[in-house]
């Protein structure tokens, strides 16, 4: 799909998507639950598919209501262990159902396939397929897929902070279901650690049992989860920044459906806007962003890797220099986003240059318009797409339906919020 944007004035409100990365973390939950739940707000984002449909194959149901409601009914435990026939997992790109359900099957001992696309096999999985065969699992890795066997064993997890807090909060997740006591313990600063929070937050509301002490998280096993009557997924900080930023750079936008008291890590867009001179108020969830004369600053990337790539966008029209700094994981997500994000700037008339792990972004008056692919990166494609509210001439995104991953209906939304220059 190719979407041609043109310079554009913003206004009006939109209700904001809801999180994936809550939305993973509850319907595992739910999953694993020991009774049925009703989940509000799941969004049909492809990455939100891909859990759902693996966790169908695992033998969840999840069944949609007239009141925007999925009744999920859960995986029947003691029937999982399936006489080492594999069920194929189909993760599509979703780094989080594939890192999330690697623990989680192998708590359950049902063998497994897990199939995936794009570049998620070259995603960081070795460490935690390390930990994983090391306390009871058999897993072995060829291309893009992963087999695993075996039945996860109650121990001490050491986990390493440098390469994704996924890894903990899958175990987070799973060891609960297992036997017996467990620890896991943090070796080094944890890189977004606010996902682990999110991931606390929805176990704490299924009941978990689990305690932390100085960077170790203690777990008593063996439990299946108590599922509340009905949970309702949070608005999602990851895909508002594009809308923040849009507002800044050319319009008046509200938006609705965010809480400010959120554990995402990815609300750090208003504090980082505002610090750039971004005139911004917030009422009661309703976020109002008008359009703003930026300055450069220094960004530390390490727990706000997603919303790097929008930020970007905001500086490159920004006055004087801003240097994102701790980027360097940006290299492994959908694309290489400091080679990608600094290819979409220079290529529409910015001024980024990548030093290391910095993005180091020189401010320029407006863009000019350009062909930009999103390199099947939804984050690329919707920064594209803000990027077009400050450029001369129109801009045209190739492989724009890359949004898919994550919010379906952008453009269509991005859209409706066109109005009068």
């Amino acid at each position: 799909m190719t979407v041609t944007l043109k310079r554009q004035y913003l206004h009006g409100e939109i209700d904001v998507i809801t999180s994936k990365s809550a939305a993973h973390r509850i319907m595992i939950c739910a999953a694993a639950a020991s009774r049925s739940v009703k989940i509000f707000g799941l969004n049909n984002s492809a990455d939100v598919d891909a859990t759902r449909r693996c966790l169908t194959a695992l033998g969840a149901r999840f069944k949609d209501t007239a009141d925007g409601g999925c009744i999920t009914e859960p995986i029947a435990l003691s029937e999982t262990k399936n006489n080492g026939e594999s069920v194929i997992l189909n993760c599509g790109e979703s780094g989080s159902t594939l890192r999330f359900l690697l623990p989680f099957v192998s708590a359950l001992g049902v063998t497994a396939e897990f199939h995936t696309e794009g570049r998620l096999s070259e995603r960081p999985t070795d460490e935690l397929i390390r930990l994983l065969t090391l306390h009871g699992a058999d897993i072995s890795k060829d291309g893009a897929v992963i087999k695993s066997r075996g039945a996860l064993r109650a121990g001490e997890y050491t986990v390493s902070g440098k390469v994704s807090s996924q890894f903990t909060s899958g175990l987070l997740m799973a060891l609960p279901l297992v036997k017996g006591k467990s620890a896991i313990i943090q070796d080094g600063a944890m890189a977004s650690k606010g996902y682990i929070d999110i991931t606390l937050g929805v176990l704490k509301k299924f009941g978990a049992d689990i305690t932390s002490d100085g960077g170790v998280y203690h777990i008593d096993g063996g439990k299946v989860y108590c599922a509340p009557e009905s949970i309702t997924v949070e608005g999602d900080w990851s895909n508002a920044a594009f809308f923040v930023v849009a507002g800044a750079a050319a319009g008046d936008i509200t938006i609705n459906g965010l809480d400010t008291e959120s554990k995402q890590p990815d609300k750090e867009i208003l504090t980082l806007i505002r610090r750039m001179g971004g005139d911004i108020s917030v009422v009661d969830g309703r976020v109002r962003v008008g359009k703003s004369r930026l300055k450069g600053i220094e960004i530390d990337a390490e727990n706000i890797p997603d919303i790097v790539p929008v930020l970007s966008v905001a500086a490159g029209t920004a006055r004087g220099r801003t240097v994102i700094y701790n980027a360097g994981r940006l290299r492994l997500k959908e694309s290489d986003r400091l080679e990608t994000v600094a290819a979409m700037l220079n290529k529409c008339g910015g001024r980024a240059a990548i030093d290391g792990d910095k993005l180091i972004i020189d401010g320029v008056d407006s863009y000019r318009g350009a062909v930009v692919d999103s390199f099947n990166d939804h984050r690329i494609a919707m920064s594209a797409a803000v990027l077009s509210l400050s450029a001369q001439t129109p801009v045209t995104i190739t492989n724009a339906e890359a949004v898919n991953k994550s919010y379906p209906d952008f453009f269509e939304k991005f859209k409706g919020l066109y109005g009068q220059d």
